[in-house]
This record gives C-alpha cells, structure tokens and sequence, in this order.
C-alpha cells in the first residue's frame, strides 16, 4: 500500500479552532537499548498485504541492526492482527520497524504515559493540543472513563484510534483496549507508544478500515490533519465539509466489519465495551455490519462523532440501527441529556448512543 500523499495548501475546518496551533517541538527521548537477541514468535503469519514502510517526513526508521526500546523488554511486540481475504492474521509488517517519531507525554487522571506523535506542521490540531497540554478532547474523554470507572470488567474498543490517545488513557486505568486503525503511519506511532509505556499486555491492535463489506478502499487525505484521514467512497460530502483539505491519498487498505470483530483470537477480553468510534462519516457503513456483536457482546456505550451525519441519509441508518438494539442518543457530556432525533440536525459534533435499559 503506498502511502505517499498528494497535497496543497490546506485551509481551517470549521469546527475545529480557526488559527493554526504552533509549530509541535519534538520532544527527544532517550531510550535505553534492549539486548541484540530478540525472540522469535511461534506460528508467525504473514500479513495480507504489503504495508508501507514510509512514514511522515519527521520520522527516521532506526536501521536494522541498531539495539532500541521499540520492540520492548524480551523482543515484546504491539499486537497487531489484519483482516483480509483469508481472515484474521496477525500482522508483523507494520510495526516491525523501530522509528525516531516525535514524543511526548500523555497526561491522563491514571498516570502518565508517553505517546508519539507528529511535527506541528503536519498534524495542526491532535499532536499539537497534545504537546501544548498533554491531552486532546478532555470533555469526551472524561466521559469515557466517567462509564469505564463504573465497572472494572467493562474494556474499550476504540475505532478510529488516530494516535491512540484513547486507548493508551484506558490502557493506564487498567483496562483492555482493542484499538482498530486504518493508516499504517498512525497505526505505527500507538505502537511506539504501547511498547513505549509497558503496555503491550493492554492494547490490541486492529489494522483495517471498518465498513459494511470486504474491499479494498483508499485512504484520503485531509492536509495536514492525520486524525481527517477518511475511506474515499462516495465521499462528496466529506470532501466538501473539509473546506479544500481534502487532497490526494494514501494508498489502499482492507476492509473489516463490526460483525468480524466477534471472530477475533482475542474476542475473550473483549466481552463488555464502551465503544468510541471516530471514522471520518464512515459510521453509518459501519453499523450496517454491526448487529451481531451488539448480540453477542454487552455494549454499554457508543460514542460516535456526528459532524458528517447532520441533515444527512446516513443519519437515518445510524437511528434504524440504534432503536433496533435499544439504544437512545444522549450529549457528549460528564453528566449526558437526552438528545432530540427530531433536532439531529443541529447536534453537536459527537453524539454518545446508550442502552435504554442504562437511563
């Protein structure tokens, strides 16, 4: 998959901040080396497809040979599983490298942790609110731990994982995190990040876009904004409401649904979830191919985001779906309120979905 982007000059979104954060200053980390020696993985499986071995130009791949923290204590991985025409395999391509990514650290009310992020200049809102304050989207994320703190035995699967803020912040509360994502460079800092922290026993990792089938899709480009990236399938819409960033692509990537998920080694860790689901207006697709894990697994929250969905028809399937499995829409707030179908037109940006059995 070829991941070399095509881009112009970007322009403002407008919901998000209207000036452009300064410039992100990498933060070096100095890493203690590992022992040469690494061991091996038993039943190792190649993966699908070919990832790219191209990162963003502020990330330098330490050369083969070189001792790094990268591959964590006794040559531990980040796991990584695939879905492709053969299923599940795990995926040993993606994050087989070591990379000089810039870093910082993630502040989160369970303790700190460090998260790899990009250069200002190529990520203007996550990785630079990350490095000026240590976090990003403080209020929906408040709420996720919020309900996480309300049961130890509930886990999160987070889909759309960008640089993995969510899932490391679980991961630090001591929960299980399945963290789905489809660009192999963002799939490659929560990686770092992971083996980075010591939590290769928390965070499992999914790389694939999530959608209603199994395709290839391409992966487009919203400049300088890597969480913006989206699947380019009828994406008039999304194209336009991102102002002109919205410019060329990274390459192709494999579909998985919802439903798959149930299919997974690891499935057992993962039987009662809140799930967070950012995917760029590609959630409706999503929950098309949902309904038997809503079945077969305890869902005790969804929080989506809504931006794509305002005045649209995909806003109908997401509410066919959800007053199909029972759930109702409530704010994105430490204390959520009932939210009005009739008024979805004028939600807000992320809408959080419980069960009705819940309120």
């Amino acid at each position: 998959m070829n991941e070399e982007a095509v881009t112009k000059t970007p322009s403002s979104k407008t919901s998000k901040p209207d000036k452009v954060p300064n410039e992100v200053k990498s933060v070096p980390n100095e890493v203690k080396s590992i022992p040469n020696e690494v061991k091996s993985v038993p039943n190792e499986v190649k993966p699908v497809q070919k990832e790219v071995k191209s990162v963003p130009n502020e990330a330098k791949s330490v050369p083969k040979g070189e001792t790094s923290d990268c591959r964590g204590k006794n040559g531990k991985y980040a796991s990584v599983y695939s879905f492709g025409p053969k299923g599940w395999q795990e995926n040993k391509e993606v994050c087989d490298q070591c990379f000089n990514f810039p870093n910082t650290t993630l502040k989160t009310p369970f303790g700190n942790t460090p998260i790899f992020i990009y250069e200002g200049k190529n990520d203007v809102w996550v990785s630079t609110e990350i490095q000026n304050k240590g976090t990003f989207e403080s209020s929906k994320a408040n709420l996720m731990y919020k309900i996480l703190k309300e049961d130890k035995e509930m886990n999160l699967l987070d889909i759309g994982s960008n640089l993995g803020v969510y899932a490391l912040s679980a991961a630090k509360l001591g929960r299980k995190v399945l963290a789905v994502e489809a660009l192999a460079r963002n799939l490659q800092h929560i990686c770092s990040s992971v083996v980075a922290g010591q939590l290769q026993d928390s965070v499992f990792l999914v790389h694939n876009a999530v959608s209603n089938d199994h395709t290839e899709v391409s992966l487009g480009v919203d400049k300088n904004n890597m969480g913006g990236t989206f699947v380019d399938v009828d994406a008039d819409h999304i194209k336009k409401l991102k102002l002109g960033r919205a410019q060329g692509s990274y390459g192709k990537i494999h579909t998985v649904t919802m439903d798959d998920i149930l299919t997974l080694p690891i499935i057992d860790k993962f039987q009662k979830v809140f799930i967070k689901m950012d995917i760029e207006g590609f959630e409706a697709r999503a929950v098309q191919k949902a309904s038997n894990l809503f079945k077969k697994i305890k869902i005790v929250g969804f929080v989506m985001e809504w931006e794509f969905h305002k005045g649209m028809k995909t806003a109908d399937t997401i509410f066919e779906f959800m007053k199909e499995n029972k759930f109702k829409p409530y704010s994105v707030s430490y204390n959520p309120s009932p939210l009005v179908i009739a008024q979805s037109a004028n939600w807000p940006y992320d809408v959080l979905w419980l069960p009705e059995s819940k309120r």
